[in-house]
């Protein structure tokens, strides 16, 4: 019985922390101790998402996996330095996925979507009720369709990986799928 719940027990966990998250600033929250990281530099970050229409075109049969993350969220900074850069440098990945980042509330930022339409990147974010962060979308660049549900919150690192990993296979075999069917 224990086991059946463990994954309700961490999207509800999840959910409270992103809702916490959204009401207070990340650095006003004491929900567990995270250490500052240094600051991001050119090989230890994520690619920004500017570009969907671009990203389609050199993704082949690759979805994107998008971090909705905004500035100063911790938890964010968290998933990238533990589970998210870690997979980007195995390049266990390369053939599954395109990483990418998307800062939202950081003012006029303009990215343009599948449709080559620019679009306010919290906006963006809206289209797929994405306005918690941190949050995983697996996303088909090619139309903009969500390929698997999405990821909100952090509750423990341990187990984040582990869902995340399943999370990419779940939409890799989506993403198959949808190409055979169009075929």
């Amino acid at each position: 019985m224990k086991l059946r719940l463990l994954p309700l027990i961490t999207l509800l966990t999840g959910t409270m922390i992103s809702l916490l998250s959204w009401a207070q600033p990340a650095q006003k929250l004491a929900l567990s101790p995270i250490s500052q990281p240094a600051a991001a530099t050119a090989e230890n970050s994520l690619p920004e998402l500017l570009n969907l229409q671009q990203d389609a075109q050199i993704a082949g049969d690759r979805f994107a996996l998008i971090l909705v993350s905004q500035p100063d969220c911790q938890y964010c900074e968290l998933i990238t330095r533990e589970i998210l850069q870690p997979m980007q440098l195995s390049g266990k990945y390369d053939k599954k996925l395109l990483f990418r980042k998307l800062t939202i509330f950081d003012g006029s930022k303009t990215i343009i979507d599948y449709n080559g339409d620019p679009v306010d990147a919290t906006a963006f974010a809206s289209r797929y009720n994405s306005a918690f962060t941190p949050t995983l979308l697996f996303v088909d660049p090619n139309d903009g369709k969500v390929l698997t549900d999405k990821m909100v919150g952090i509750n423990t690192v341990d187990l984040y990986g582990f869902y995340v990993d399943r999370a990419v296979n779940k939409a890799r075999k989506a993403l198959r799928y949808k190409l055979l069917a169009s075929n």
